[in-house]
């Protein structure tokens, strides 16, 4: 279960983005939670693939939403924990 399907993952990096957004948070705070430049962090937005399972749920926790990643690599967000 490396990297998630694209077509799954553009719902969720929109609101990902959203959330940040929502919360006052900009790119440079997520690529420090990520330990990545800002230059990184936004060529994986753009290249949805880009992000590993554990960099989603990184940013799913410090955002307050719930991901769910099926073995199958589906993913789909639920209602938020805050």
């Amino acid at each position: 279960m490396g990297r998630p399907r694209k077509n799954t993952t553009t719902q969720l990096t929109a609101k990902i983005e959203y959330m940040c957004q929502l919360r006052g948070y900009k790119s440079e705070d997520i690529a420090k939670l990520l330990s990545q430049s800002v230059r990184t962090l936004e060529r994986k937005k753009s290249d949805n693939t880009a992000f590993k399972v554990y960099e989603l749920e990184k940013i799913a926790k410090q955002l307050g939403i719930v991901i769910v990643i099926s073995p199958d690599g589906v993913i789909a967000e639920e209602a938020g924990v805050m």
